[in-house]
């Protein structure tokens, strides 16, 4: 299983129509559209000797199109083994899109950014933020068809020793950060969370920690 990729698109209400063209085709697929004849290709490409008919189309798809195969393809022009995902619903794939937000997820990494300056020619203003499933990411900004980084984050700091442990084995795990983390604009402050959450918080000092800790599970739990 690939490690996910959460990308968020925002636009302005006057662009909700384009955005949702764009987000029941995909991303990637809808700006650079891949070509047909990549569909009877495998990854990796086989031997001749295993799959002539297949070995001959990539040899002349790598002659035309650059890539012997549809996941070197995707790598080359997306960025990405495959296109914004979408989730099942009412017998039928649909995107995750919400008014004016489109939600998706891609393998290993964000698309291209290239995909996101042919976005920028189709919607001018818009914002976009990509976060790996660990935690690290990076915020952009689109202006008047421009393209601008405005703030990227690696992974949080957590403390690994015996604080970090489940104080009881039935319940969440204590978990320290060692210094104020900020990602979106917002800073979190150094202390303990419940399950390495940042949107768990639970205190500065230990005995803080664990008078919410307590509250959390309803219980009693005698600190050091």
């Amino acid at each position: 299983m690939p490690n996910w990729v959460y990308n968020n698109i925002e636009v302005e209400q006057q662009y909700t129509e384009k955005l949702k063209q764009i987000a029941h085709v995909g991303v990637c697929q809808y700006f650079k559209p891949q070509p047909e004849a990549y569909g009877d290709t495998k990854s990796p490409t086989p031997i001749k000797e295993d799959d002539s008919y297949v070995y001959e189309l990539s040899q002349l798809l790598l002659k035309h199109h650059g890539s012997e195969n549809w996941s070197d393809w995707r790598r080359k022009h997306w960025g990405v083994k495959w296109d914004a995902s979408k989730h099942w619903q009412h017998g039928d794939y649909i995107p995750y899109l919400k008014g004016r937000y489109y939600r998706f997820d891609t393998p290993w990494s964000p698309p291209n950014i290239s995909i996101f300056e042919l976005l920028a020619k189709e919607i001018p203003n818009f914002s976009y933020w990509w976060e790996e499933e660990q935690g690290f990411g990076q915020e952009w900004e689109c202006v008047d068809g421009e393209l601008r980084l405005i703030s990227e984050w690696d992974l949080p700091d957590w403390k690994d020793n015996s604080d970090s442990k489940k104080p009881l084995e039935s319940c969440g795990t204590l978990s320290y950060l060692m210094e104020d983390y900020t990602k979106l604009g917002e800073t979190y402050c150094k202390g303990y969370y419940l399950e390495y959450d940042l949107n768990d918080y639970l205190g500065s000092t230990y005995k803080k920690a664990m008078k919410e800790y307590n509250e959390h599970y309803n219980m009693t739990h005698v600190s050091k």
